[in-house]
């Protein structure tokens, strides 16, 4: 279970780096400096929502133990709504997080343009983080795995059609949202198809 979930976390991370790699390789030495002063940011928050995905999957794992049917539901629900809010603040707050930073005013611009698409896909973020919360505590650790290597590998070839074809950090950006949506969602499909308590 601990290496379904390190390697999940992983992948989660790459996303950012894979994004860079083509910035800097298909972009201006701009547009990769408005991507890489993103990547700090983007880590503590990614490192921080799983955190807060194992907690959640702790307090589920408790309710499921406990046959508590109401709390596992109540639990469900709430880890679900509290992801899909906390995306939203943070694509609001990706300016003051970079002047924060003191990112260099020439790539600001670029950087909260990128920081912004990104955070919208810190909603599908949260919700895949929540998600394969809820079904590490039923007792599963490679659907989650498998649904963040989906959107890995998604992530790579958004990346190389996007940029190639609309060449701006934004590209990197939908790139990321794209793939990081496919691996929520596939969680949440996993999800709505089971029985029991923790359905969706």
């Amino acid at each position: 279970m601990c290496y379904d979930l390190a390697i999940s976390r992983l992948i989660q991370q790459l996303y950012n780096t894979v994004a860079l790699l083509f910035a800097g390789n298909l972009l201006s030495k701009d547009s990769y400096a408005a991507v890489g002063a993103s990547s700090m940011i983007i880590s503590c928050l990614v490192g921080f929502f799983t955190g807060m995905s194992v907690g959640s999957g702790v307090v589920i794992s408790h309710a499921i133990g406990s046959r508590n049917r109401r709390l596992t539901q109540d639990s469900v629900h709430t880890a679900v709504g509290l992801s899909l809010a906390g995306g939203v603040i943070l694509m609001i707050g990706a300016p003051y997080f970079l002047t924060w930073m003191h990112v260099d005013p020439r790539i600001l611009t670029e950087a909260v343009s990128y920081l912004r698409i990104y955070f919208l896909s810190l909603t599908s973020v949260l919700t895949y983080n929540m998600a394969s919360g809820i079904i590490r505590s039923m007792g599963n650790s490679s659907v989650p795995m498998l649904t963040q290597l989906a959107g890995g590998i998604a992530n790579v070839i958004a990346d190389a059609l996007l940029i190639r074809d609309l060449p701006c950090v934004e590209s990197a950006a939908w790139a990321s949202m794209i793939s990081q949506s496919l691996a929520a969602w596939l969680c949440l499909l996993w999800l709505a198809r089971q029985e029991g308590d923790c359905r969706l």
